[in-house]
Order: C-alpha cells, then sequence, then structure tokens
C-alpha cells in the first residue's frame, strides 16, 4: 500500500484511554464508544437546533450530556471542546460559544472519521 498521502496526525480517539476508562474491560470500552458514535450525529443535530432557534436551556442541557459520555470514551479534544461551549453558553459568552461551535463540528468529523481507523485489539 501506498502511504505517501497518508496525513500523519493523532487520532481523535484514544482506544487505549477508552479501555482504563472503562475499568481495563475492552468490551465495555467497544460498547461504550459504538453507543458514543451512535449517537454523536444526533446529538450534534440537537445542539444545532438548539443554538439556531434560541433555546439556552435546551442547548445547555445538550452540551452537558454530550460532554458526560465524552468522559467515558477517549475523546480527550471533543470533550475538552464541549468544556469550553458548556462554559460559554453557561456564562453566556456568545462569541466564545459560536468560536467552539466551529471546533466542535471539525472535532465530530474527526472524532467519526478517527472511528473508522480504530482497531479494537
Amino acid at each position: 500500500m501506498n502511504n505517501e498521502n497518508v496525513v500523519d496526525h493523532p487520532l481523535s480517539i484514544d482506544w487505549q484511554l477508552s479501555i482504563t476508562l472503562a475499568g481495563g474491560d475492552k468490551k465495555l470500552a467497544k460498547d461504550l464508544l459504538e453507543m458514543y458514535i451512535a449517537d454523536l450525529p444526533r446529538s450534534s443535530e440537537a445542539i444545532h437546533a438548539a443554538h439556531l432557534e434560541k433555546q439556552y436551556g435546551e442547548l445547555l442541557n445538550q452540551v452537558h450530556r454530550l460532554h458526560g459520555a465524552s468522559c467515558y470514551c477517549g475523546v480527550t479534544r471533543l470533550k475538552s471542546i464541549l468544556s469550553n461551549m458548556e462554559f460559554a453558553a453557561r456564562e453566556k459568552q456568545t462569541q466564545q460559544f459560536e468560536d467552539a461551535l466551529h471546533e466542535f463540528d471539525e472535532e465530530v468529523n474527526n472524532v467519526m472519521a478517527s472511528y473508522k481507523m480504530v482497531s479494537f485489539a
């Protein structure tokens, strides 16, 4: 296989961290990550809908829920972005939230792409 066009960057999912967070249980780590990935598009859509409709309570709820789930799946960058989004939403820091939302969208795409490359060994 020719690897000339492969971009060398860290995956957005740390599989070893996922296993550690699941207490060393690989099956549990895989199940948690699969559930997270399955829900991620719906969660992203819900965050965007609440933001667009200026439903700030629902927005904070959706961001908080996904941030909590991120704590168990080895998605450290996405978890950090969600933490920033949660803080900005709670403090009504509109520009900071907008900036974090842009980062969120990029990282959701990265996580989804990284999931396809995770070796569950």
